[in-house]
């Protein structure tokens, strides 16, 4: 047997080449194999003579099964004996010559898993933001739960700023319709920007049955390319106007919202307040940390492919994202005019980062030896199979060998996490930290 190695840029290739004498255990197991599947007249299931079986089913399928057993047999231990570093993911195996009497050769394409000079990933003193709530914050909290309680009743006056309006829009560029910019029956409050800052204010004083036509600039980083920076004429026709009746903060509102009376209203609001705002700041702080570790750190060549890969992994999770929230995802892709290849390549650097990240994070697990308890992983599985069990799909795939084996990789990344943000974190406490300042 002959192997050619060639390695570069993060990844191997073996071509291997065996010569047909040494393929005759492996063609004599595919034999055996087939024989119990294939009927020929005169022999009984299994004991079909291998030339009689080469008539039967032809040269090639034979060789494609004895070629299969080589693989399986075999292919481990070449690639455990022939490449240094650890593989990502399975090896892609193709064949690339196959005739009876003739060598057989196959080429097995490997993505290595970088190697990488650690910085020092200890006491680096990173100050996670203060999580107070300023005044302005807690205002806006309140304002919002105000505006769910708002009434409406329909009125034949003026629009006055803070009312609802319905209306009708046709907007131009250079006298030409816009494409898209036709709209009939369209909901606003004024107060509130729509479409452009102050397209609102042109709506004051008019009345239902009013038509006006008016020029408004959109911004140069307006999210719809072809109006950004331009000059745009509207013309707005009223068809309803709705005063809003907004209430006032008392305790009525208060017990509306499971409060006592305002004053504990705003003390439950100030703590969920602080507990999301802590987390949020905790997560910049992560990413401060891992950022500043990916700048120290030395990496080995990375394969084009792992990048590719995280890059997909990136898409999928937006994919699920926007559906989650009832969005669709086709409709996101014509809203900024990009297809999903535009938006593999604006996430290139984050996955690079992402793909760097695990690295530093599995190296740092096996240098402190991290490793979830066998407990733990039942724990994290039968908290899944309490939520999720109940397809029996999903169960079976929770519980099978090769998920537990994924669990125990999320909690030792986990743990690593926690053990980093415990070292270099400033007066971090693990476990106890939803509301510190």
């Amino acid at each position: 047997m002959d192997i050619k190695k060639i390695q570069e840029n993060g990844e191997v290739t073996l071509i291997i080449t065996v010569p047909f004498i040494d393929m005759g255990k492996y063609i004599d197991r595919a034999a055996e194999k087939l024989s119990k599947t294939v009927t020929v007249k005169g022999f009984r299931p299994g004991k079909i003579p291998l030339e009689s079986l080469r008539r039967e089913v032809g040269d090639m399928v034979v060789l494609e099964e004895a070629a299969r057993a080589f693989i399986q047999k075999e292919v481990d231990a070449i690639i455990d004996k022939e490449v240094e570093g650890i593989v990502a993911g399975r090896p892609n195996v193709s064949l690339t010559k196959l005739a009876w009497d003739n060598e057989v050769e196959m080429s097995i394409s490997l993505i290595l898993l970088p190697s990488v000079e650690l910085a020092n990933y200890k006491n680096r003193g990173i100050k996670i933001e203060s999580a107070l709530i300023e005044e302005a914050e807690m205002e806006r909290v309140l304002t919002e739960l105000k505006e769910s309680r708002v009434t409406e009743k329909v009125v034949e006056r003026e629009i006055k700023d803070g009312d609802k309006v319905v209306v009708d829009i046709k907007m131009f560029v250079d006298n030409v319709p816009v494409d898209g910019g036709q709209s009939k029956g369209v909901a606003i409050i004024l107060g509130k920007n729509y479409i452009v800052p102050g397209f609102d204010k042109e709506l004051i004083g008019m009345i239902v049955g009013g038509e006006k036509e008016f020029k408004l600039p959109f911004p140069v980083d307006h999210h719809q390319h072809n109006l950004a920076g331009k000059m745009v004429e509207f013309a707005v026709t009223v068809s309803q106007v709705l005063e809003r009746i907004v209430p006032e903060l008392n305790d009525d509102l208060a017990v509306a919202f499971g409060a006592t009376d305002v004053a504990d209203l705003k003390q439950n609001i100030q703590e969920n307040m602080e507990h999301e705002k802590f987390h949020r700041n905790e997560d910049k702080a992560e990413l401060k940390l891992l950022d500043d570790l990916i700048a120290d750190c030395i990496f080995g060549p990375i394969s084009a492919e792992l990048i590719k890969s995280e890059q997909k992994t990136m898409l999928a999770e937006m994919k699920n994202n926007i559906e989650r929230q009832g969005g669709k995802f086709s409709d996101y892709l014509l809203s900024f005019r990009k297809s999903e290849e535009d938006l593999k390549k604006d996430f290139a650097p984050d996955a690079e980062k992402r793909v760097k990240s695990a690295i530093i994070l599995r190296k740092i697990i096996e240098i402190e030896k991290i490793t979830p308890s066998e407990e733990d992983v039942a724990q994290e599985l039968a908290h899944l199979l309490e939520h999720y069990g109940k397809d029996q799909k999903t169960a079976d795939y929770i519980r099978s060998v090769e998920y537990a084996h994924e669990m125990k990789g999320r909690l030792a990344i986990r743990m690593v996490m926690d053990k980093l943000k415990e070292w270099n974190f400033v007066d971090y406490t693990p476990h106890n930290h939803e509301h510190q300042h």
